[in-house]
């Protein structure tokens, strides 16, 4: 009987310390999540934050991924003009949602498929002063109309191209010649203008 004691104690003692380095190592496990979530944007940017940024588009109410479809948007989506089904090749016009301009958006498309089935290859929103029946709430990776130069620098680091024009300026986010993110600023550096392409 005197040795049980002893026995159970040591028992629960294990117990204690192995419940308390799981705790520690799920703990740990969710600090290494939380630092991995906050990095996907830590002011260096690169593949992971390209992909995080397609993953990250908003078009109103809508979350968007990039490259998208008519048909993954939803029939509310619609183009501002017909593709042919016997036409192929570059295609552009303006997407439209609820009467609202979204931006410009084109495809490579291929002669025979349905437009609204055909993954786009660009999408660009600009915004005008006083621009009438245009959609205003668009981000791309939290970043949207107004913000901020800075609010893109903070996130994605320096430019990899950097234009200065006389109404502004414009920062791209390159990859490569056919893979980049682009936003245009007014001469107040607030973001006029977003745009996202992989031909």
């Amino acid at each position: 009987m005197t040795l049980k004691l002893p026995l159970i104690i040591l028992v629960c003692a294990a117990l204690a310390l192995s419940a308390c380095a799981s705790a520690s190592d799920s703990s740990s496990a969710a600090e290494g999540s939380s630092v991995e979530v906050a990095l996907e944007y830590n002011g260096q940017f690169g593949e992971a934050v390209f992909n995080r940024i397609c993953s990250d588009i908003t078009f109103g109410d809508k979350p968007v991924t990039f490259p998208f479809t008519l048909d993954e948007l939803g029939e509310d989506f619609v183009l501002d003009k017909e593709f042919g089904e016997g036409d192929s090749g570059a295609f552009a016009a303006t997407l439209v949602r609820g009467g609202k301009k979204l931006g410009s958006i084109s495809y490579y498309a291929e002669k025979g498929v349905d437009i609204r089935k055909q993954k786009c290859i660009g999408f660009g929103a600009y915004h005008w002063n006083g621009a009438m029946g245009q959609e205003m709430n668009i981000s791309f990776g939290g970043i949207g109309f107004e913000s901020d130069a800075s609010d893109i620098t903070d996130l994605l680091g320096s430019p990899t191209e950097k234009t200065e024009l006389s109404s502004g300026a414009q920062y791209i986010y390159r990859l490569s010649d056919t893979k980049y993110v682009s936003f245009d600023l007014n001469s107040d550096n607030k973001v006029i203008g977003l745009g996202i392409y992989m031909i």
